[in-house]
This record gives structure tokens, sequence and C-alpha cells, in this order.
């Protein structure tokens, strides 16, 4: 269903919380619109400017975004489970304790200003991001695919990586506190100078895995699969950890 401009501007101006889902909302002007709590399933905000809209808390499950311009937009707490995101920019977008579970991030712009804190990445595709210096504290990488993705420098505090893929995943000089890494598959993992403090990798496949000049501090490695992992030399000293976010 398409809109005119006078009926677009009528819904937008009617009491919240709004209920515009599988509207055709391509290649509109948005900006700093309030959508919080809306109801926008399957709506189609394809090449549409939503820079510094409010979508906090809003239902967007299987909204499609491609190409869309999200710089500054607040989706705290909103539900994108399934949305499509290629193409779109997510340039300082907060995406705090959102639902983005299965979404595909591969072909998204963004950069470290997106805030991804409490976020529900389970399920997702970020194979082959480059994600250096991220911070995800809290964030939930269930069943995730990290596959080669970049994650060097990256501070991952309480992050929830069970059963995740990261095989061949860069996190050289990551910092891991308290991260959960139970039966993911590290494969091939680089832990090069990484921080590693109360980090859970028990029941993980690590084979192959390259943990030389890490930190390590009440690491679990228990039922781990550590063959051909290479582990710190206790006569060399860790790398110093990254300190410039």
């Amino acid at each position: 269903m398409e809109l005119t401009k006078s009926q677009l501007i009528d819904l937008l101006n009617r009491p919240k919380p709004l209920w515009l889902n599988g509207l055709d909302l391509s290649e509109g002007k948005l900006s700093g619109a309030n959508f919080q709590g809306a109801n926008l399933e399957n709506t189609n905000f394809t090449k549409t400017d939503l820079s510094d809209v409010i979508m906090s808390g809003a239902k967007l499950a299987e909204v499609n975004l491609e190409n869309a311009i999200l710089l500054g937009a607040d989706l705290e707490n909103a539900d994108l489970t399934g949305a499509q995101l290629n193409g779109a920019f997510l340039f300082g977008t907060n995406f705090s304790g959102a639902n983005l579970a299965q979404v595909d991030l591969r072909k998204a712009n963004l950069d470290r200003s997106a805030i991804f804190s409490y976020a529900k990445l389970s399920n997702a595709n970020l194979s082959g991001m480059d994600l250096e210096r991220f911070v995800f504290c809290s964030t939930d990488f269930s069943y995730a695919n990290l596959s080669k993705t970049i994650l060097a420098k990256a501070v991952l505090i309480q992050a929830e990586c069970e059963s995740a893929n990261l095989e061949e995943a860069v996190l050289l000089q990551a910092i891991l506190t308290d991260a959960d890494f139970r039966n993911a598959n590290l494969k091939s993992a680089n832990f090069v100078g990484a921080c590693l403090i109360r980090t859970n990798f028990s029941n993980a496949d690590l084979r192959g895995a390259d943990f030389r000049y890490s930190f390590m501090y009440e690491t679990n490695f228990d039922n781990a699969i550590l063959d051909n992992a290479q582990m710190p030399d206790p006569t060399q000293s860790p790398m110093p950890p990254v300190t410039n976010f």
C-alpha cells in the first residue's frame, strides 16, 4: 500500500503507538519521525531516510531496510527479527537491547559508532565482517555465524557466544572478559595477544587456535578440543592491553 504525502503526515500525527505494518514507505524522507512502539512489521523502507528516527520498542520483524539511511536512529529494544539490512547505513545507530536474530549484516554499512549493548544477534550472519575495535557488552551471539570475522582489538564483555561459528575469526588483542564461548567452533581462531579474563571455552572446538602472547586469568578450557592449539609461552610476557578505543 502506497501513501500520499498528506496521508503519511496524517498517520505520523496520530496517537501513539502507530500501526503501519505492511506499508510501502520506500524512498521517503522520514528523518526525525517518532515510531516509538509502532508496529512496522513487513514495512518497506527501501532507500528511505530514517536519520534520527525514534523506533525504540518498535515491531520491525521482516522489515525491508535495504539501502535505508539510519544515521543516529534509536532502535533500542526494537524487534528486527529477520530484517533486511543490505546496504543500510547504520552509523551511530542505537541497537541496545534490540532483537536482531537471523539478520544478515554482511552488506550493511556500519562502524563502531553503532551500539549493540545487550542486543540479541542469535543466528545472525556477520561472517567476514570487519568489526575491529567494536564494543559488545552483554551482546548475544549464540549460534551466530562469525566465521573469518575480524574482531581484532574488539571488546566483548559478558558476550554470549555459545555454539557460535568463529572458525578462522581474528580476535587479535581482543578483550574478552566474562565472555562465554561454550560449544563454539573456534577452529584456527587467532587469539594472539588477547586478554582472556574468566573466558569460558568449555566444550569449544579450538583445534589450531593461536593463543600466543595472550593473557589468561581463570580461563575455562574444560572438555575443549585443543589439538594443535598454540598456547602462551610462560617465559614470554603477554602483549599490553589495548586502551585507545
